[in-house]
């Protein structure tokens, strides 16, 4: 899972946001902080679809204290509730930060219009 409940975002405009932060990587029941890089993204689809979901995609770069990188790509759709937005979809990873596999699903809510922003994923391999 990956957790970051104080995020700075900005928007860069036609729905995508730039995120920074500290996040926390639970994998096995080993816990790794890990700052995300400055070129991380997240991109919302202004438009929704029938159905009411918005197409979401993204690429989180991170690096820990001791120097571990990672970097995740998400692609699904977010989905508005009173909670934030709920998201789903798929992610690819490469690094050595974690013991990840390397593609997945996901699932998890987004708070990013609020300050600070929040991000919350669980992933499945």
């Amino acid at each position: 899972s990956l957790s970051g409940e104080e995020l700075q975002v900005s928007e860069l405009g036609a729905g995508r946001y730039a995120v920074t932060g500290l996040l926390a990587v639970s994998v096995n029941e080993t816990e790794i902080r890990a700052e995300l890089d400055q070129i991380s993204w997240i991109r919302i689809d202004a438009e929704q679809s029938s159905d009411n979901r918005q197409r979401i995609d993204g690429l989180l770069e991170m690096r820990s204290s001791a120097g571990a990188t990672g970097s995740i790509r998400l692609a699904g759709f977010a989905v508005e509730t009173p909670e934030g937005l709920a998201v789903s979809g798929v992610y690819r990873y490469a690094g050595d930060l974690a013991e990840v596999s390397s593609e997945g699903a996901f699932e998890g809510m987004a708070m990013l219009n609020s300050g600070p922003a929040e991000l919350t994923l669980q992933f499945a391999s």
